[in-house]
C-alpha cells in the first residue's frame, strides 16, 4: 500500500496508538468498516494513519485493514446503533455499535465482506438525544481510548452518542470537542448540552452529557450519572468534588 490509500477497517475494533509499537498506549479505535487514509508506511507493518469520520490520527497495524472498494453507484453507507453478529460457516462476529456497513441492491457490506443474511431493520435503534444515545451506553467499563459498548472514554462516550443520534460527529477528544458548538451560561443550561472539565493545569481533560440541569452522565471508571453543580462533578455516592467545570457547550 502506499501513502494516501483509502483502506476501510476489517475487525470489529482496530487499536490505535500513539506510537508505531504493540506496547504504545491505544488512544482510540478504529471500528470495523470505518475508513482511513495511510499517511506514512513504516517499519513492521505499521503504518501512521488518519481517521475519516474525525481526522484523528494515530498508528496501527496494516493488517488490520484491507482496500477500501465503492459498492456501486446506488451505494448507502450508514452506522448500525447496535450490535450486529455476522454468522459465518465456521465463525461467528460480533461487531460493535459504530460498525459501518454499505448497501446496495439489498446486498451489505461489511468491513470488506458481502452477506446478505441478515435484517437490517434490527441494526437501527431510534435514539431522540445524544442523552438518550448515552443510556444506552451506562454502566460500561471505562477504557482509555475506548469506543465501544465493551469499554469506551470520556470522550468516546460523547463521540459515539452523537454519531449513533446522527448528528455531525464530533472530534475525538475533549480537549478539541470543547471547541465546537456555542458557549451556554449556567443559567441556560439544559439537557443534552455537553460539559468540559479542567484539570490543575487549566487543561480541558474531561467531558460529561447533561441528562437534566442538574445532572450529567459521563464515563468515569464506568458510564455512571452524577449530579452537576456550578463548580463540577459531585460524586453522587461520596459527595465528593470529582471535576472542576470549565465551560458549557451546545452542539
Amino acid at each position: 500500500m502506499s501513502a494516501t490509500d483509502t483502506l476501510v477497517a476489517l475487525f470489529p475494533s482496530v487499536p490505535l496508538r500513539a506510537e508505531p509499537n504493540d506496547r504504545s498506549e491505544m488512544v482510540s479505535q478504529v471500528l470495523a468498516g470505518e475508513r482511513i487514509i495511510v499517511l506514512e508506511n513504516l517499519d513492521n507493518n505499521w503504518i501512521k494513519l488518519r481517521c475519516n469520520l474525525d481526522e484523528y490520527e494515530g498508528y496501527s497495524d496494516s493488517r488490520h485493514f484491507t482496500n477500501y472498494e465503492p459498492f456501486g453507484e446506488d451505494s448507502n453507507v450508514m452506522n448500525v446503533t447496535q450490535a450486529l453478529t455476522l454468522v459465518g460457516s465456521d465463525i461467528s462476529v460480533v461487531y460493535p455499535a459504530g460498525t459501518m456497513i454499505t448497501t446496495s441492491a439489498g446486498v451489505v457490506k461489511i468491513a470488506g465482506r458481502t452477506t446478505d443474511n441478515f435484517n437490517k431493520s434490527s441494526l437501527f435503534n431510534p435514539f431522540t438525544s445524544i442523552s438518550n444515545t448515552a443510556m444506552s451506553f451506562l454502566g460500561v467499563p471505562y477504557l482509555w481510548g475506548g469506543r465501544t459498548f465493551a469499554g469506551i472514554d470520556c470522550s468516546g462516550l460523547t463521540q459515539m452518542s452523537s454519531r449513533l443520534y446522527d448528528l455531525k460527529p464530533l472530534p475525538r477528544d475533549a480537549s478539541d470537542q470543547a471547541k465546537v458548538g456555542h458557549l451556554i451560561g449556567w443559567d441556560d443550561r439544559q439537557i443534552n448540552d455537553l460539559a468540559f472539565f479542567i484539570n490543575n493545569k487549566d487543561e480541558v481533560t474531561h467531558v460529561a452529557i447533561l441528562l437534566s440541569p442538574e445532572e450529567v452522565i459521563h464515563a468515569s471508571g464506568s458510564v455512571r450519572i452524577d449530579k452537576l453543580s456550578s463548580d463540577g462533578i459531585i460524586h453522587s455516592e461520596s459527595g465528593e468534588l470529582t471535576h472542576k467545570l470549565h465551560l458549557i457547550k451546545r452542539i
